[in-house]
């Protein structure tokens, strides 16, 4: 059990230490805190005896929480005070507080779903499951049944995810005057505060249409029947939009290492480093892929959604399953480069027409073959029943 518990501060040490090298100088004593808190947090919920005391006094735990979050205003309106506070200070004690007064709100409903999940893996067995695999798994063939299902349900594709795809489309069209008004904007503070107010409701509403169509086609994928367009996932999209909201934040953190590549790489061109970025973007989506069948499970409405339950269908089929995602991923990845590549010598409108074009058409593919896949995987280790969907 020790050992277990090296392992994972050995992990989280290792992840923790690249991203905290990858920051820039000025802000690494206060990110380094950050990531040594959740580091610790997240190795001592490993421990049973840690997380049993916590579930025990979880309501004290909850109001230590927000006692310290409470405390943030007084510390944030002391910088306006008369008495002399260093702002950047008083910024950063602000902003430390919040953080550990939410991390320790949460502390008693990780630790809950932690117990559910060893319990979960205790009864299952990780080795026990490998066993029960229902036959062989090969990855080429899998992607081969996955496109076979999508060309004999094409009618059905086109019905159920179409008209979202549709209105994913248009929609862009009908506020592409937005741009046109710079110059007013320039003038009128309220009227750019407005324009913001649409362009961020159009990308809420945008990636809202994906994951609907997404949800609609994993429902279909499972129980071959197609969901009315009046029936609006609603829940589902709710449990689909704070998980993208959490890997979104995750996998900003992407965003450090473009300025350290090309601190390093100096006589690298852009198209270099743009090919490099889009390996290590597709190296980390395959190599955390088996926590997006946390997505079918939503979907599905399934009873236990927790991220062990959800990939249960991964431990069957073992590690075979990344090279399956990789088939799907590489595609998209090497067109997108390629695109990428082109636009830059051919700019101009029409090519930046046809370069968003193809984008889009390749996300939506690549999202519809991998939505397949995950749901196929998650359901040979389901118990949730298709019919009640």
């Amino acid at each position: 059990m020790a050992k277990k518990y090296v392992w994972v501060a050995v992990v989280m040490a290792g992840v923790f230490g690249t991203m905290l090298a990858l920051t820039p100088a000025s802000d690494r004593a206060q990110m380094g805190a950050t990531f040594g808190l959740l580091a610790a947090l997240i190795t001592a919920l490993q421990a049973p005896p840690i997380r049993q005391f916590i579930l025990r006094h979880r309501r004290g735990a909850i109001a230590v929480g927000i006692g310290a979050v409470g405390i943030t205003p007084l510390v944030f309106f002391s910088g306006l005070s008369p008495l002399s506070f260093d702002p950047q200070v008083v910024g950063t004690a602000t902003a430390f507080l919040t953080m550990v007064g939410s991390l320790v709100i949460f502390l008693p409903f990780m630790a809950r779903r932690l117990e559910r999940d060893v319990a979960a893996l205790k009864a299952d067995g990780w080795k026990a499951a490998a066993q029960r695999a229902p036959g062989a798994f090969s990855p080429g063939n899998e992607v081969k049944a996955v496109l076979a299902e999508l060309s004999d349900h094409r009618g059905a594709l086109l019905r159920v995810v179409g008209p979202w795809f549709f209105l994913f489309c248009v929609l862009p069209v009908l506020f592409m005057n937005v741009g046109y008004s710079k110059e007013f904007a320039d003038r009128d503070r309220g009227f750019a505060l407005m324009i913001l107010l649409v362009l961020l409701i159009l990308l809420l509403t945008e990636l809202a249409l994906l994951s609907v169509a997404m949800i609609q086609w994993a429902r279909f994928t499972a129980t071959r029947r197609e969901p009315r367009l009046t029936a609006f996932p609603a829940k589902a999209l709710w449990g689909w939009a704070w998980r993208w909201f959490i890997c979104g934040v995750l996998f900003r953190s992407l965003d450090r290492i473009e300025p350290w590549l090309k601190a390093h790489l100096a006589t690298a061109t852009q198209w270099q480093l743009d090919g490099l970025l889009g390996l290590i973007g597709f190296i980390m989506l395959v190599f955390f892929s088996p926590f997006a069948l946390v997505l079918p499970a939503v979907a599905l409405d399934a009873a236990d959604k927790g991220i062990v339950a959800s990939m249960r269908g991964f431990r069957l089929v073992g590690r075979k399953y990344y090279l399956g995602a990789a088939m799907i991923l590489a595609p998209y990845a090497l067109a997108t480069w390629g695109l990428g590549v082109a636009y830059d010598h051919y700019k101009g409108p029409v090519a930046a027409v046809a370069n968003v074009g193809a984008s889009v058409i390749l996300l939506f593919i690549t999202m519809i073959v991998g939505m397949t896949y995950l749901t196929r995987i998650y359901l040979r280790g389901s118990t949730t029943d298709a019919s009640a969907i």
